[in-house]
């Protein structure tokens, strides 16, 4: 989030930073919008815990 936040102040791009929290966990965010005006969210969601859906397994996020 800290390379995204100066690559954006660096190429002068107006962005909203944001923490979000629930249930203990905190979410940070910067939005922005790209040059065709489509907003574009950025987070640190590796903080999100990982859910299965019905009966499916739980597998690692490899990103």
């Amino acid at each position: 989030m800290v390379t995204v936040e100066k690559n954006l102040k660096e190429m002068e791009i107006e962005y909203v930073k944001r923490m979000v929290e629930e249930g203990g966990i905190y979410i940070d965010q910067l939005f922005f919008h790209d040059p065709d005006a489509t907003m574009i969210e950025i987070c640190n969601c590796d903080n999100l815990p990982v859910t299965s859906l019905a009966g499916e397994p739980v597998r690692p996020c490899n990103a």
